[in-house]
């Protein structure tokens, strides 16, 4: 089993929006686990990698402690597929909605 960790700092105790962003690939799998480590708890989320690729696809509002975390975010291979699972960034705070990472000028 891989993971893939981010962490980061948070600045004040609160609720923050998280976004999870990944390319589509072919044989992408329908259900990455990614998992939130709150205040709270962790919460798991099953993700279907085959769509929404080069997006920031929000995973909801969390309440995080004010401090440094080594992970607030884990991603696994883990599948009940074969296929690949893509680790590319996650965002927390800031923003609203789904909004599209590769723009490009000739796309319209």
């Amino acid at each position: 089993l891989s993971r893939a960790t981010w962490g980061g700092v948070i600045p004040e105790s609160g609720v923050y929006t998280l976004y999870v962003a990944y390319r589509t690939m072919e044989n992408s799998v329908t259900d990455a686990r990614y998992t939130v480590h709150t205040s709270s708890g962790d919460r798991l989320f099953l993700v279907n990698q085959r769509m929404g690729g080069s997006m920031w696809l929000c995973l909801g509002d969390f309440y995080f402690d004010a401090g440094t975390y080594e992970e607030l975010v884990t991603l696994d291979n883990y599948s009940t597929e074969d296929g690949y699972v893509v680790a590319d960034a996650v965002k927390i705070g800031g923003g609203m909605g789904n909004i599209r990472r590769d723009v490009r000028p000739d796309l319209k």
